[in-house]
């Protein structure tokens, strides 16, 4: 699901659900865009979807409990547009295994576009490729963690068309295929939930505003089939969570197909019920609530059926309320950009020239980026039990920082679930684009200020025998 309460429209909803392979787009309440493939419930009176999109009047964006319900439009071979697509690497498969996958086609003028359409189209998470041959499947072991993928097999024909990385086309070693995650979900580490039985040591999931606390709690979710739980209550993740928040450049179909009185389901393929850790749910659903969204939100922060629970607090009496805490750090020069956006603009928004000039940012900075500082420090001296996470650190290797993660949760997790993580480890908490100031927003007093308090934070983590804060933070 995409949220954007200021700047939503009928076609960044119809671009959003076409990149991901959706057959319709669904506008409710103004300002949320739902996709799925089947319409499961009865027609409403076009009066209830009385609601104009928020960023596009004239448009009509559904009402409450009521979607105004879009067709995507059908792009031609060869011409939709990706961004969620991520190249896996090249495996060397036997062909008997190959030959197993569900989806198998010969294509004389293959390419990883195409591949990837078929593959999207028939709602399958991997495409596997070598020339003509093309294949969709699920994320499976096949694709083990421990089998570090070769590139060198695969440098024949290079395509950029797609991720803007030199990929292989036709692998030149026999035996060996390409594999690429799809725009499509994984539906079977979607289910999540709560511990079932009450977790005794009570841990947070602690760090600034900004530092990616919502996509971190995402990967846990996923990769533990637990749900995590938070301090607060925010209503928007609770009841949403996202499903989709990216964008290709498509046209809009102008008519609306229907208004309907409930939620579109999306539709995914089922095969085996999702693994997950002392968890055994006895079924796997093949159809996923639109709305499913962070169901611990809700939940009281110390009931302990959370497997962690989301914090920003840095005073001493809030954190010896845990017994062990994940401490999140953000170069603060990201964390401070991305906290001002969320203000300014919401989640998903982004904050204008104006008020990147406005008297508002500089007193924006002065009260934060102290407080940057503040968090992590006092995380570190009153925390009975600290892992420390980087975000950068998470970014660049994923599978490595889960596992300390999962460890530190003391949740055995199997590869599979590892692998599906991967598949859907960008979650759909990013802004839309990578929208910058057109001036470089931080002064050299700001600058100086902000280099000052990652020293301190760098001293104090090696001071507890803890690896210092990533380079890329300032030139040392």
């Amino acid at each position: 699901m995409l949220y954007d309460l200021r700047k939503m429209t009928s076609s960044l909803c119809h671009d959003t659900c076409s990149e991901s392979g959706y057959q319709f787009a669904g506008l409710e309440y103004g300002a949320e865009c739902h996709c799925g493939n089947r319409i499961s419930s009865p027609r409403a009176p076009e009066e209830d979807c009385s609601l104009m999109c928020r960023g596009e009047r004239g448009s009509p964006c559904g009402g409450v409990g009521r979607l105004s319900i879009y067709k995507v439009e059908e792009q031609l071979p060869g011409h939709r547009k990706f961004r969620n697509v991520h190249y896996s690497g090249c495996y060397k498969m036997p062909k008997a295994t190959v030959g197993t996958f569900p989806i198998y086609s010969v294509q004389t003028n293959l390419t990883v576009q195409s591949c990837i359409e078929t593959c999207t189209d028939k709602e399958l998470p991997l495409a596997v490729l070598r020339k003509p041959h093309c294949f969709c499947t699920w994320t499976s072991s096949l694709f083990s963690l421990s089998q570090q993928p070769r590139d060198l097999p695969c440098v024949g024909n290079r395509d950029r068309n797609l991720t803007g990385t030199a990929v292989s086309t036709e692998p030149t070693d026999d035996g060996y295929y390409q594999v690429y995650h799809t725009p499509v979900l994984d539906s079977r580490c979607k289910e999540r939930m709560f511990l079932p039985q009450r977790s005794d040591p009570l841990v947070a999931l602690s760090s600034f505003p900004g530092a990616g606390n919502t996509w971190v709690r995402h990967l846990i979710e996923l990769v533990t089939g637990c749900y995590t739980g938070s301090f607060y209550f925010d209503g928007t993740l609770y009841n949403r969570g996202g499903k989709g928040r990216t964008q290709c450049s498509t046209r809009v179909s102008v008519a609306v197909v229907r208004c309907i009185g409930l939620l579109m389901t999306l539709i995914h393929p089922s095969t085996h019920p999702s693994v997950r850790p002392s968890i055994h749910p006895s079924t796997h659903p093949s159809i996923l609530d639109a709305s499913k969204g962070f169901k611990g939100e809700k939940d009281y922060w110390k009931s302990g059926r959370s497997i962690c629970v989301k914090t920003h607090e840095s005073g001493q009496k809030e954190i010896e309320m845990f017994d062990a805490a994940i401490l999140l750090i953000r170069n603060p020069y990201r964390s401070l950009m991305a906290e001002f956006n969320r203000k300014c603009a919401g989640h998903l928004g982004h904050a204008t020239d104006a008020q990147w000039k406005s008297k508002e940012w500089p007193d924006f900075v002065a009260s934060y980026a102290p407080w940057w500082a503040s968090h992590a420090l006092s995380w570190l001296k009153f925390g009975r039990r600290l892992l420390v996470v980087h975000y950068e650190e998470l970014q660049k290797a994923l599978f490595p920082q889960l596992r300390r993660i999962t460890s530190f949760l003391n949740v055995t997790v199997t590869e599979e679930r590892l692998l599906c993580a991967q598949t859907n480890q960008d979650g759909h908490f990013k802004r839309l684009g990578s929208q910058r100031p057109s001036f470089h927003p931080f002064t050299p007093d700001m600058r100086r200020m902000i280099d000052s308090f990652i020293h301190t934070v760098d001293q104090a983590l090696k001071g507890r025998n803890i690896s210092g804060l990533p380079q890329e933070y300032l030139p040392r």
